[in-house]
């Protein structure tokens, strides 16, 4: 990876680093009991994350798409959505991708499961404790830390003559 003059803008020159920038270990740094710690991550491959996917896809925006295995009971109507025991599956679903996401991605987190079977898996993650902190380390598993640089500001005053 070579840099331009200014030094703060990394020109990617070849696939191999950009294979090995997106491969590269992360940290995710939280407080927790006043404490700041951190995690070591990596970021999701695309295989891990249509593993998931089929379990729970977070951005289908179609109900059909979510779960490929969980389905709401039709009615006369179509579906129904808000069905409490569809709700229930689905939300299940939805913790069992993220086991599975944090499990792979998260390497302390494979101490003590070995992971063969899936529902040892969910219990494991499940067991580490607080929801919040499971779910803001999956998204950036899922997500990542990418982020747009802006290269020409069309919205600002001085770009409009203002």
């Amino acid at each position: 990876m070579t840099k331009e003059k200014s030094g703060e803008t990394g020109l990617l020159s070849s696939l191999a680093d950009f294979q090995k920038l997106i491969n590269t270990e992360l940290e995710f740094r939280f407080k927790l009991s006043g404490q700041e710690v951190s995690i070591m991550y990596r970021r999701l491959t695309p295989d891990k994350q249509e593993e998931c996917n089929k379990i729970y896809d977070f951005l289908a925006s179609d109900f059909r798409l979510q779960s490929q295995e969980v389905m709401p009971p039709k009615t006369e109507k179509g579906f129904d959505t808000d069905d409490p025991t569809y709700l229930a599956a689905l939300r299940g679903k939805a913790i069992e991708a993220r086991a599975v996401a944090l499990y792979w991605a998260v390497p302390m987190f494979q101490d003590g499961c070995d992971g063969k079977v899936r529902a040892d898996v969910v219990k494991h993650i499940q067991g580490l404790g607080v929801d919040i902190l499971l779910t803001s380390l999956y998204q950036k598993v899922t997500l990542g830390d990418l982020e747009l640089v802006e290269t020409a500001n069309f919205t600002s005053s001085v770009a409009q003559g203002d």
